[in-house]
């Protein structure tokens, strides 16, 4: 307990709490940006650094909305990134940790962007 009340105090303040969620906020919208470049029904969900990707046109916006997910076009985007070294859970999970660097977020762009290109050519 020691370590979270000072990781609370001294890492994880206030002011970067804001921050982070912003950062997410901002990379969020650049996953819309790049899903909205190709004709494949994707979206994208989430608040702050919690976020999920969707085989869905549009973002769902009850529990009876996913259920309409394209389920292979969901796996097919979930292995593209994973063959290029981008891991997010299987059901289109993406969580940002404090830790990423600009320069690994742009590498999960590119890799996005690169996997809805090939799956959109198919």
């Amino acid at each position: 307990m020691t370590a979270g009340y000072v990781v609370l105090g001294e890492v994880f303040t206030a002011d970067v709490a804001i921050a982070h969620t912003a950062r997410g906020d901002d990379f969020r919208k650049s996953v819309a940006a790049v899903l909205s470049k190709h004709d494949l029904p994707l979206s994208v969900s989430g608040f702050g650094s919690m976020m999920s990707l969707h085989a869905l046109a549009h973002a769902p916006e009850s529990p009876l909305d996913v259920a309409k997910r394209d389920d292979k076009l969901q796996e097919l985007v979930f292995f593209g990134l994973l063959e290029r070294g981008v891991y997010i859970a299987a059901r289109g999970m993406m969580n940002l940790s404090l830790p990423l660097a600009d320069d690994q977020l742009a590498k999960v762009l590119d890799a996005l962007d690169d996997t809805v290109k090939t799956l959109a050519s198919n």
